[in-house]
């Protein structure tokens, strides 16, 4: 079964809406939402390494370092990185929120 993990990014999940974790750094804001895509998936039993497509959203093509070292230090222990796009665009929901990121997972 395929699952779908929509728009992760650095909201604040202990603090009202609109919060954002780490304002200014894109390499904290991947971290947290990857800490949070992480939590999710093994609530229903799988790991990043069930993912298998991702799509990744930033405002400025500045932060792909940063959102590729972080990407790569995620998957390490998961295994090869999934199909993945990256895309620039133009600003996200949230005032602050620097990126956003999309999973599909192959959930047993």
């Amino acid at each position: 079964m395929y699952d779908f993990f929509p728009d992760v990014g650095a909201e604040d999940e202990e603090k009202p809406q609109g919060n954002i974790r780490h304002l200014g750094n894109p390499y904290l804001q991947c971290k947290y939402a990857y800490d949070k895509m992480k939590r999710h998936i093994v609530e229903r039993g799988a790991t990043l390494a069930n993912v298998v497509k991702q799509v990744v959203y930033v405002t400025d093509i500045r932060y792909q370092g940063d959102v590729g070292k972080c990407r790569r230090e995620e998957y390490g222990q998961a295994g090869p990185i999934p199909a993945n796009t990256f895309l620039v665009i133009s600003g996200l929901a949230i005032q602050g929120m620097l990126l956003e990121i999309d999973i599909t997972a192959v959930v047993p």
